[in-house]
């Protein structure tokens, strides 16, 4: 069952963080990847909040890593727009690209240096990610770094 939303049990739990009742729910037998309206998978939903340990659940569940949301969005993509360095390295462990842009061509790498998210910048560079890949508009990920003013990241990006 789901609300209005396409919200379903496995999501709600995911996305409060309770663990118990998503493994629960694993257990049962429940799809692992329904998507909202939106597009966004309990996965998503998980990894946006910073629920380490129900992202690994749901791998292990097998939840598809790198399935978008409507706005081209990741798992990945939004644990590092958040700071979540160890749902990063989890999703990046479970398989995630990291280089998976979303709309305007805006990377996991791009986002992470525009917070100055200095352990996820470091994180994507080692799994791959490429520092010099440009969103649509043409600003990469050191020019964000520089407009933004963050000299850690500026340092590790060049």
């Amino acid at each position: 069952s789901s609300d209005s939303g396409g919200h379903v049990p496995l999501y709600l739990a995911c996305k409060a963080g309770h663990e118990e009742v998503a493994v629960l729910l694993l257990a049962a037998s429940c799809r692992v990847s329904p998507a909202t309206s939106r597009g966004h998978t309990p996965l998503y939903a998980a990894s946006y909040f910073g629920h380490a340990k129900i992202v690994s659940s749901l791998l292990a569940a097998g939840a598809s890593v790198d399935r978008r949301t409507q706005s081209g969005a990741t798992a990945l993509y939004a644990a590092c727009a958040n700071g979540h360095v160890d749902v990063a390295v989890a999703l990046l462990a479970g398989g995630a690209q990291p280089d998976c842009a979303v709309q305007h061509g805006v990377t996991p790498l791009w986002i992470a240096a525009k917070h100055c998210h200095l352990e996820l910048v470091n994180l994507l560079i080692a799994a791959g990610a490429r520092v010099d890949r440009p969103n649509e508009a043409g600003v990469d990920p050191l020019s964000i770094a520089c407009h933004e003013g963050h000299v850690a990241a500026v340092r590790m990006l060049i």
